[in-house]
């Protein structure tokens, strides 16, 4: 997403999966071209939609197999869990009550012999908007259920909390203010290690548009991630904090005709603590500092209902232009292009 990379600020196709109370709002059928995932909202009478998504990646998954390819036997390092479906139901009850449910499966496994290893992580999401037209809640819940096997060791795993709510208070006609707060709890390990993880993010935007061809974006956010792991006995206990003190995002996007051009800016503080108490009970500190600053621009054409949507290669210009080929995902000057219909 090339306006300013935080869909919580935004109210497009991709937050039928962060508020699955949006879905009646975003009928649409969506293919990722590059990312290989297609899935989207189809209307089952009424205001009722029926959602699928087949194959994504999202942030939950990605983590479940960041610890994966860290931990434990080859045979279970060798795991790479995907995102294989998603399933979505929402219905709008009135014009002030929507509810919305998500279910996801991740699931990998590898067999050598006898050996199995395997990791398997389910989420049930439950969402509901309240209020409005002018002032508008949206609100979601999340559960997750892990479940990791390595050759003959013990099954184990561990679950999950998820929660996020958003306003959108609408100041006039062309302004509206975001306020977003969300909170993460997972905790799971491949026994006999544990490992927990506490994410705290909140911020507010605000968002304009001045004409029906304009949109301009601003916001702020401060985030918390804190993962605590305890190895196999014998081994020291790891912490690790990162503060973003604050993530500044903005973006704007320009119709021209039937394009559309983006424009993206994220710049965070970092602030990086890691923890180690050693076997003897000894504590070391270690204490970072970085920044970051990310610049995306995006290019849409738009057909009537129809959208097609990319982010533009930064490096398709090194060795010259390319149409085909350039790119690191493949796809010459747009690094990912999807495919909209709006339904």
């Amino acid at each position: 997403m090339t306006l300013g990379g935080e869909e919580r600020f935004l109210l497009d196709t991709t937050n039928p999966l962060t508020y699955p109370s949006l879905a009646p709002s975003h009928r649409h059928a969506a293919v990722e071209l590059f990312d290989d995932w297609a899935g989207g909202l189809l209307p089952v009478g009424g205001m009722r939609t029926l959602g699928i998504y087949l194959n994504r990646s999202p942030r939950p998954a990605r983590d479940l197999s960041s610890y994966v390819e860290s931990t434990g036997s080859r045979l279970f390092r060798s795991l790479q869990p995907r995102q294989w479906l998603d399933l979505l139901y929402g219905d709008r009850l009135s014009s002030s009550f929507a509810y919305g449910i998500a279910l996801g499966l991740a699931y990998d496994v590898q067999e050598r012999g006898a050996i199995e290893a395997s990791a398997i992580q389910n989420e049930i999401k439950v969402g509901v908007t309240l209020g409005g037209p002018a002032r508008l809640l949206d609100l979601s819940l999340g559960l997750q259920r892990v479940g990791l096997t390595d050759g003959t060791l013990e099954q184990t795993g561990g679950s999950g909390l998820l929660a996020e709510a958003r306003g959108r208070w609408r100041i006039d006609e062309r302004t509206t203010v975001t306020p977003v707060a969300a909170i993460e709890l997972t905790a799971y390990g491949l026994s006999p290690e544990t490992r927990e993880r506490t994410r705290v993010k909140a911020g507010v935007a605000m968002s304009v548009r001045p004409t029906p061809s304009v949109l301009a974006i601003a916001g702020i956010l401060v985030e918390a991630d804190e993962t605590g792991r305890t190895p196999t006995p014998g081994a020291p206990n790891l912490t690790d904090r990162v503060r973003v003190l604050p993530a500044l995002i903005a973006g704007g996007e320009v119709g021209v005709g039937s394009m559309v051009f983006r424009l993206g800016i994220s710049h965070r503080n970092l602030l990086v603590d890691r923890d180690v108490l050693l076997r003897d009970g000894s504590p070391i500190n270690n204490r970072s500092s970085d920044t970051d600053m990310d610049v995306s621009v995006g290019l849409g054409f738009v057909f009537g209902d129809l959208l097609l949507d990319g982010v533009i290669e930064k490096d398709f210009l090194r060795d010259g232009p390319h149409l085909i080929g350039g790119s690191r995902h493949g796809g010459g000057i747009l690094s990912t292009l999807s495919l909209t219909y709006q339904l």
